[in-house]
């Protein structure tokens, strides 16, 4: 039986340790191990929200970066210090919302930027996250590979960037048993309905990797999309997942998702990572492989010649 976001089980939401609220600047590590409960909603329902894993000295370091970065394409701007939830600060988001769509260049200069940031690889590495991963995957954190860093930037309203119902499994490859890797979703501002947070089929990760056809040319300016037909998801009950900053969503590569509609004011920025077990015998090495914006260089060079 699939159960709806009423029926779900309160274990799904289990806080590793209290005391991260969202008006303090944590700046302990949360290390303890997760629960049997929260061990058995990943493996029956395919994900668990862990509250309070990351401090929120991490999630400030990310918005630090990112708002250096708009002062550096945007001289207008200022970087202040907010208060306690700088991603919610409304002039932030009006500049970023302004930059977007006066100078689309920029922006991307921007966005691609901090996908290779110090501050956002700190927080996706935080070591609880790594544990917690390890523990979900039976694998002692050292053995773990991560890959696809990502700080997303959902604009209000924004359809052509939304990822439709699809399965990390078809990008990410690098396990050929999808039981070796997992997602790691984090919210940096305190999500509602409105902003339109990631939606899961709960239990649809049992039912194993799908063979799909792509659409999307997977170059540089447009990424390739494995969408999961509608039949498939109608077999499941769908809900959003709420959480708010200092929280982690950690969910199986086959659980079927999507990102929500942003019908608020604000750009929903959320982190990401998935982990993979590097010491299993299905695992698929490989390298990073950097790759520059092409407009952005050619302006440089431009630039440098003039």
């Amino acid at each position: 039986t699939v159960r709806g976001a009423a029926e779900m089980k309160d274990d799904h939401i289990v806080s590793i340790e209290s005391g991260c609220t969202g008006n303090t600047q944590d700046e302990s590590d949360h290390m303890n191990d997760l629960t049997d409960s929260q061990i058995s909603c990943y493996r029956d329902d395919g994900f668990v929200i862990v509250r309070d894993v990351i401090p929120l000295r991490l999630i400030r370091r990310l918005y630090d970066a990112t708002t250096h970065l708009l002062a550096k394409y945007d001289t207008s701007w200022e970087p202040s210090k907010e208060g306690h939830a700088p991603w919610h600060n409304p002039a932030f988001h009006r500049k970023m919302i302004q930059l977007r769509q006066d100078v689309p260049l920029d922006f991307g200069a921007l966005y691609d930027s901090v996908q290779t940031s110090i501050a956002l690889q700190q927080l996706t590495c935080h070591e609880a996250i790594t544990n917690a991963a390890g523990t979900l995957l039976k694998q002692e954190a050292i053995g773990l590979s991560a890959t696809g860093f990502m700080l997303r930037m959902d604009a209000p309203h924004d359809t052509r960037n939304r990822l439709e119902w699809h399965q990390e499994s078809s990008y990410y490859t690098q396990n050929l048993c999808s039981d070796h890797g997992l997602v790691v979703w984090i919210p940096l501002q305190t999500l509602s309905h409105e902003h339109g947070p990631i939606c899961v089929c709960p239990q649809s990760h049992a039912g194993g990797k799908l063979q799909l056809d792509s659409s999307g040319k997977g170059d540089y300016g447009e990424s390739q999309q494995y969408i999961v037909p509608a039949e498939h998801i109608a077999r499941y009950e769908t809900t959003p997942v709420l959480a708010q900053p200092g929280d982690a969503v950690l969910f199986h590569m086959d659980l079927f998702h999507k990102s929500g509609h942003n019908d608020s004011d604000e750009i929903r920025f959320t982190a990401g990572v998935r982990y993979h077990s590097m010491l299993t015998d299905d695992f698929v090495p490989g390298r990073f492989r950097y790759v520059e914006n092409p407009t952005v260089r050619e302006r440089l060079l431009q630039g440098a010649s003039t």
